[in-house]
């Protein structure tokens, strides 16, 4: 959708009408296209260039005076053109436009595959701070181009017929135990678990990094409000054991629905995946660690982020390549976890109970990989 977005743009800038107003204005694209919003004589040319650029048809008189209204009210020109793109015409059209696309990338997987589309293909199960990003930049350099994909999220993966799905040989994200069903067979599957202390404080480091609002949050906060009860606990654990039907999304229910009926944020980018991090998990710590162990016996490959080369090196022989030494990206900085309160260190092992648990049945099957 974002490109659909993005080209439509690049269409309008370089339409006859786009250029003019260009060469006449000063400032930025998008200033130059919602100053020419507000002014009555070029705002309809504007609108009907937008719709004929990304629909292939003029704007109905009754488009044409809701743009106007909702320009004039100060909604910019990308939101504008992003409400354009999302209605059910432009959803269409992306349907319409995406069959040949699809054909088009099956077509250069095929040309790449020898015969063999099925060969060396990894599922890797990347749960948030254990190293995975460092894995995952080897790993999509080890295949052919255009067939892996990285940074998958539960979202993108529902989303992404099968048949691109199937000749993919390296799948990687934020993908939960529970999704593989959707994932067309067979392949191999990898996970890695990390030390739930040093994996607890380096995701509070991100959230602090990453979000304005709690860039004042203190550890203690952190591992003791029930408002972070899911990133500081049992997070390793919630991943391989929890399910909210995600086969089913979108099919039975609407993840935005029950996302925004818990309170999250209307329109969130991937509502499927906070979804599956805000609902509860239903059962106890026993019930969690059972379903969790039982999960991690059926991944192929485990492995431990205090050992991403040894991981790395197995991995690499799947795919017929030499593993170098695993880079070491998106790392938070090591003094975040140094000289932190006795206290707060007993709640973070209170917290991550079934973690540590699993982390030691992941420390010995990561030594099998050697």
């Amino acid at each position: 959708m974002a490109a659909l977005r993005t080209a439509s743009h690049q269409t309008l800038l370089h339409s006859r009408f786009g250029s003019r107003l260009l060469r006449s204005g000063r400032g930025n694209p998008n200033a130059v296209l919602e100053r020419a919003l507000t002014r009555r004589h070029e705002s309809a040319l504007v609108v009907d260039t937008m719709y004929r650029s990304l629909l292939g048809r003029p704007a109905s008189p009754e488009e044409l005076a809701t743009m106007r209204s909702r320009a004039s009210h100060g909604v910019g020109f990308d939101e504008l053109l992003a409400d354009l793109v999302t209605s059910d015409d432009g959803a269409d059209l992306l349907m319409a436009r995406s069959g040949p696309a699809f054909r088009a990338r099956l077509r250069r997987q095929f040309a790449q595959a020898d015969g063999s589309p099925t060969a060396g293909r990894l599922v890797f199960l990347h749960i948030m701070r254990v190293g995975g990003t460092s894995l995952s930049d080897s790993l999509q350099r080890w295949v052919e181009p255009d067939r892996s994909r990285v940074h998958v999220y539960m979202d993108d993966l529902v989303l992404t017929p099968p048949p691109i799905l199937a000749q993919l040989r390296v799948l990687a994200g934020h993908i939960p135990y529970a999704a593989l069903p959707l994932i067309p067979g067979p392949y191999s599957t990898l996970c890695v678990l990390r030390d739930p202390y040093a994996r607890t404080v380096s995701h509070f480091t991100l959230l602090r990094r990453a979000r304005d609002q709690y860039r004042d949050l203190t550890l203690d906060e952190f591992v003791s409000s029930d408002e972070f009860d899911v990133p500081s606990g049992n997070y390793q654990a919630r991943q391989l054991a929890h399910d909210i039907d995600i086969v089913e999304a979108w099919r039975s229910y609407s993840p935005e629905d029950l996302y925004r009926a818990r309170g999250g944020e209307p329109l969130h980018l991937y509502p499927l995946q906070s979804l599956f991090d805000s609902v509860s998990i239903g059962f106890d710590d026993n019930e969690l660690l059972r379903r969790a162990t039982e999960n991690l016996a059926q991944i192929d490959y485990v492995g431990v982020t205090e050992h991403l080369d040894t991981v790395g090196t197995a991995i690499a022989g799947l795919f017929g390549v030499k593993a170098e030494q695993m880079p070491r990206l998106n790392a938070s900085p090591s003094s975040e976890a140094r000289d932190i309160d006795a206290r707060i260190r007993r709640r973070i092992d209170e917290r991550t109970a079934v973690d540590r648990e699993l982390y030691e049945a992941a420390t010995n099957r990561s030594r099998q990989l050697t």
